[in-house]
């Protein structure tokens, strides 16, 4: 069945390829739009176009940190400003000089150089959302399932060191809840979320992204970014969303009981998207609850405040649209964590305070700094439109059946 994610918020999907740099974009005279130009694409046209490139092969030696404008301003540069007008302008938020931008994080872009949203980014946050879920549910019958698998997690972590292996204790949850110990016919490991198929989104028009300011708050560190993201409000389609209507080797794999709390995997083959639905709008709410008290806590400390009061703003109007059938998600870099997830669930368990919070936030932190409630204590927040945002909020919901 056919879902629409509809952005709350700002939302970036990174692309894991450098960004931009000033040869690849120019910010206009207006300082309120820039757009992205294929540095190597202006260069082919720039040398066809002159009988003699070699100005511009001279310019390009004496350059150490060569931009577009610069490259624009030269005499012979006519065909250049010719072909910049063919790439459409992008709005810009910035609370900074415009002539400061040294580097902007591109959305991710297919072989086309499309925008689009891939089906695994929904899959990654689904999949947190639904571990979520059943070690919440896991807890409530029994109180010492998050600490009985704390302590197994730390005996695993020390066979690991001992043998000189690597050990990631996020994955480490998450094959104790999404693995089975049967094998399907190509010797791979069943994973129950194999059983959820997400597609791709169609490609999204380039007037729907702008490109804003990006800061982190809650650290002495100052942070310099511009991303390119999507504006709040955008309805994008993605299709296919299902679970597969033969669930025979689901079923069977659960038989085999590996774990006490396997019986509630069947919950989600038989219920499908009421289940999964259900398990993103209690993430969601609880995320939003505890992003809720950091952004208070980091309202008072000495930097950040003006910051701290849109997003504040903003979350409090998120919760307001956060429904069991129209769940809120959070999608893209960094924004759907795999320990903060886990994290998140022990301290809805246990309280920030309690020592299985303490102690798994030391874990993340990989040291012996002292850890508090308020661990991690960092956030971002992106510049839009004249106020802060917080990144990467959407609403997920049905298509309405035809007829």
């Amino acid at each position: 069945m056919p879902w629409v994610l509809e952005t709350m918020t700002p939302v970036f999907i990174g692309s894991g390829s450098d960004p931009a740099t000033p040869l690849d974009f120019l910010v206009e005279s207006n300082g309120t739009t820039l757009r992205f130009v294929p540095f190597e694409e202006l260069v082919q046209e720039l040398v066809q176009a002159l009988d003699d490139p070699s100005p511009l092969l001279q310019w390009m030696e004496r350059q150490t940190r060569p931009t577009l404008r610069d490259m624009l301003d030269q005499p012979w540069a006519d065909p250049c400003r010719t072909a910049v007008s063919r790439f459409p302008p992008i709005p810009l938020f910035t609370t900074q000089s415009p002539s400061g931008i040294s580097e902007v994080a591109r959305f991710l872009r297919d072989g086309m150089q499309r925008p689009y949203i891939p089906g695994t980014t929904l899959k990654g946050a689904l999949r947190t959302a639904l571990l979520y879920d059943f070690l919440i549910n896991s807890s409530n019958q029994n109180p010492n399932f998050l600490p009985n698998l704390l302590n197994q997690m730390s005996q695993e972590e020390g066979q690991a060191r001992r043998r000189n292996r690597p050990f990631r204790a996020g994955e480490w949850f998450e094959r104790q809840v999404f693995r089975g110990r049967e094998r399907d016919t190509t010797g791979a490991t069943w994973d129950i979320l194999r059983a959820i198929s997400v597609a791709d989104s169609a490609p999204i028009r380039p007037q729907r992204f702008f490109v804003g300011e990006v800061r982190l708050v809650g650290s002495q560190r100052t942070l310099s970014v511009f991303a390119e993201a999507l504006i709040p409000g955008c309805p994008i389609q993605v299709q296919p969303v299902r679970t597969p209507r033969d669930q025979t080797q689901a079923l069977s794999m659960m038989q085999s009981r590996r774990h006490a709390w396997d019986e509630g995997w069947t919950d989600l083959l038989n219920g499908g998207w009421v289940v999964v639905a259900r398990a993103c709008y209690r993430w969601s709410q609880d995320l939003l609850e505890a992003e809720i008290d950091h952004w208070q806590w980091l309202a008072r400390q000495p930097s950040g405040q003006s910051v701290a009061s849109d997003v504040l703003s903003r979350l409090q109007e998120l919760q307001k649209h956060n429904q069991e059938d129209r769940p809120l998600l959070r999608i893209g870099m960094h924004q759907g964590a795999l320990s903060l997830t886990i994290g998140l669930a022990i301290r809805k368990h246990g309280g920030p305070n309690s020592e299985e919070y303490r102690r798994w936030a030391r874990w993340v932190v990989r040291g012996n700094r002292p850890v508090s409630g308020q661990s991690p204590k960092t956030r971002k927040a992106i510049y839009f439109r004249g106020r802060w945002w917080p990144l990467g909020w959407v609403r997920i919901s049905k298509v309405a059946s035809e007829g």
